[in-house]
């Protein structure tokens, strides 16, 4: 089995580094769930656009996961 070298994990390294342009998408999508998902009593409010986002699925693990991507965008642009 060949070894990587350090530049060979570099390499890597910038072929998975995210653009200026997918960590906007991805922070617009994350910020279109957390809109879209609203707590409303002791229930969710779901938007309807995102009703077959989340057929099947807890909102309230939806927006958590949301929230940690959030957190990700976050940190990947700093």
């Amino acid at each position: 089995m060949p070894s990587q070298t350090v530049a060979d994990e570099a390499a890597v390294l910038v072929l998975l580094r995210p653009t200026q342009r997918d960590l906007a998408n991805a922070e617009a999508a994350i910020d279109e769930v957390l809109g879209g998902i609203v707590r409303d009593g002791t229930g969710w409010r779901v938007d309807p656009s995102l009703a077959h986002v989340v057929r099947g699925r807890c909102p309230g693990t939806l927006v958590r996961a949301a929230e940690r991507g959030k957190n990700v965008v976050s940190t990947a642009r700093a």
